[in-house]
């Protein structure tokens, strides 16, 4: 075996192979999902820096070991280093032509697993045979390294990242006559459905949400108001424009939406502006921004995952991908705190603008603030029993301990606007303030039905989403019913300020009469909508129908605020928690189960930022037998057993209460109810048995 062409041949023959295997799938996949840039707060020269890096550095290292080895073996028998180089590039030739095959024939065809690993196999031989044999082959593999250069071509100057690249994220300040001029606060919390935030006679639980119960006593609560997306992306920038989306492939920053809040009141207001996710407000004006999180790592990760997503033949193709951008914020209390200290009072009027990833999932966060999990540590990021690929729950009980879920973190997100709150109003800007909190877009926890895609099953969790306004000077609340919308909230800071309108939007002010006629929302379209748009753009709702059967829905139980337990029972064992163990007949059988991270309760700070309150594990149980976990002997949280891609799987959030200062006994029960016929709640402990498992990490 003699070494394949000098080594400039050889670096032009790893570059047009790995732009065939790496380069095209992955910069495809960032191209069409640009809006993961700027999740990340990458740069126009770090996306130029990014998609040089995938076209050219995993070749150059192949290429680099190849000299190495040529330079260490040949010093020593030119002949040796020779044919370690040959075997390493025939290696490397076989890998990448046997990964190109596979994506292609994956991507074009529904063939099997078996069919797809022997083709992509046989694909590869070939390919490093006829590099072995046929010289002519190295010059066609060389010529392919033009096509890196067309795939980074593509991505930069042809795919919507370009949208990002060629933004300079500038825009001219509108001029307005203001006749009433006054601050302005506007909040926007993500995936917050307006269902999770009342009780049955649908007003705010006070229990529950004493931060937003205080709020609608003092604001204009517009309880009938919609969202018009189901995606930050579009949802964002629907609020800060007035405008419905005519594109929902449109990327969330000034270049696509220049006449928006910002440039509106830019010239005079002094603007203190987050943005989460979006690039909206002009960088002359707001400086550079921040993101949701995430890093370069995380986009090489990503990277990696594409690859891998489009050449294992054991997974599906999607049209999507599953980025790895976090998408609740785990710094969000921080990035509240900065954004407050900002907060202070000027001379002229301010415009201070919030958008928050509170309570978006993952859910991780406990009311206290605490973290139980996420960032690859406790809970998970994709819900338990929540379809991967649907995005749907896949039954009841997964369902109900998502929405609990859900539910905790809205009580962290409930804090976090008492502290925004109570910040203005020590600040002595409170009063003077037109103050506006709404949410983008809700979320659902329906059988069957997607968490976020909007369907006629869900549509009044997903679309419904919170609005108050506190005019001001306002000091009493009121509750309105009419039909209000997400666009309609720049038009209404125009009336309330008396100045017109610098541009046409598609809103209307909330304060002034409904149009006559048939009560139509609008929502976008989105690759998990199941509802069908009648204009490729947007899907029309009727929303009397949609507000009504939002008012009969089952909100969430109420609580007792007395009751450490309260926040974290749910469904049909709800009762159990806070009980002894003793209080029941137990047994022992003689099965063992899984205890995951066995050794984090064996030293807990019950006070301690993270705590260990995600409990899971799995169990040689049957899918939809009940368990429940008991802590020190108190039983501290129940689960179904649900089939997981680890088995059969179980798990509960345990409130910090559960738990004592060092180590911790955790125990497992299987839950076995005699005489079910009949049984309700009250008499539930009267009819239970508990048959302990034996818990190994």
């Amino acid at each position: 075996m003699t070494e394949p062409r000098g080594p400039l041949r050889r670096l032009l023959e790893l570059l047009g192979l790995s732009a065939l295997a790496i380069t095209q799938p992955v910069l495809a996949a960032f191209g069409d999902g640009a809006e993961e840039f700027i999740f990340r707060g990458i740069s126009a020269l770090g996306i130029v820096a990014f998609a040089l890096f995938i076209s050219l550095v995993p070749a150059l290292l192949v290429w680099c070991v190849e000299e190495s080895l040529r330079s260490r073996i040949g010093s020593r028998s030119e002949n040796a280093g020779a044919t370690a180089v040959a075997m390493v590039h025939l290696s490397v030739v076989f890998v990448l032509a046997a990964a190109t095959v596979t994506q292609i024939v994956k991507g074009a065809t529904g063939w099997p697993a078996g069919v797809l690993i022997a083709l992509g196999l046989i694909g590869g031989a070939a390919v490093a045979f006829a590099r072995w044999r046929e010289p002519i082959t190295s010059l066609v593999f060389a010529i392919l390294s033009l096509f890196a250069l067309l795939a980074v071509g593509t991505f930069l100057f042809a795919s919507p990242a370009s949208d990002i690249l060629f933004d300079d994220g500038t825009a001219n300040a509108a001029r307005v006559d203001m006749g009433s001029p006054a601050p302005v606060v506007l909040i926007v919390l993500d995936e917050l459905p307006t269902l999770s935030l009342i009780n049955d006679e649908g007003a705010i639980d006070p229990d529950r949400w004493p931060n937003f119960a205080t709020l609608a006593a003092e604001s204009n609560w517009f309880r009938n108001h919609t969202g018009v997306a189901p995606s930050t992306p579009t949802a964002v920038p629907a609020i800060l424009s007035g405008r419905f989306p005519t594109d929902i492939d449109a990327l969330p920053v000034v270049d696509q939406h220049p006449q928006n809040l910002f440039t509106m009141l830019a010239g005079t207001h002094d603007l203190r502006v987050h943005e989460s996710v979006t690039r909206i407000c002009p960088q002359n004006v707001c400086g550079a921004g921040d993101s949701a999180g995430g890093s370069y790592v995380s986009l090489l990760t990503d990277a990696v995952d594409i690859v891998v997503e489009r050449t294992k033949p054991s997974r599906t193709v999607e049209a999507g991908v599953d980025f790895n951008v976090p998408q609740s914020d785990p710094a969000a209390d921080r990035k509240i705190g900065e954004w407050l200290d900002r907060l202070v009072p000027t001379e002229s009027p301010h415009l201070d603008v919030i958008h928050t990833v509170l309570p978006h999932q993952p859910w991780w966060r406990l009311p206290s603030g605490q973290v139980y999990g996420g960032n690859g540590e406790g809970a998970p990021v994709v819900a338990n029993g929540l379809d991967p690929v649907e995005y749907s729950w896949i039954g009841s009980f997964v369902a109900e301990s998502a929405r609990t879920r859900h539910l905790l973190q809205t009580g962290f997100a409930d804090d976090q606007l008492g502290v925004m709150l109570d910040r203005m109003r020590a600040n002595g800007t409170y009063d003077e303030s037109l103050v506006i909190v709404t949410a983008d877009h809700g979320v659902a926890f329906n059988l069957d039905e997607p968490i976020r895609g909007l369907s006629t099953g869900n549509e009044t969790e997903v679309m419904w989403v919170p609005l108050f306004m506190k005019l001001p000077g306002q000091v009493a609340g009121e509750v309105f019913d009419t039909p209000a919308s997400s666009v309609d909230i720049v038009p209404t800071i125009a009336d309330v300020l008396d100045f017109d309108l610098p541009w046409e939007v598609d809103g209307r002010s909330v304060f002034d009469p409904a149009p006559e006629g048939p009560d139509i929302r609008f929502f976008a379209d989105w690759f998990l909508n199941l509802r069908e748009t009648t204009d490729g753009v947007l899907v029309e709702v009727d929303g009397q129908a949609g507000f009504g059967r939002l008012l009969e829905a089952t909100p969430p139980e109420p609580v007792d605020p007395a009751d450490p337990w309260g926040f974290y029972r749910f469904g049909d064992l709800a009762s159990l928690l806070g009980q002894p163990v003793s209080d029941f007949p137990t047994e022992t059988i003689d099965l063992t189960a899984q205890l995951n991270e066995f050794d984090r309760y064996l030293d807990v700070d019950p006070a301690a930022v993270t705590l260990p309150a995600y409990i899971h594990g799995t169990a040689p149980l049957r899918g939809g037998d009940r368990v429940v976990v008991a802590i020190n002997g108190v039983i501290a949280g129940w689960s179904e057993i649900v089939g997981t891609r680890d088995g059969a799987g179980w798990f509960t959030v345990v409130p910090p209460t559960a738990f004592s200062l060092g180590n911790n006994t955790v125990e497992l029960y299987k839950v076995e109810i005699e005489d079910q016929l009949d049984v309700d709640d009250s008499a539930l402990s009267d009819n239970i048995v508990l048959r302990q498992l034996a818990l190994t990490p």
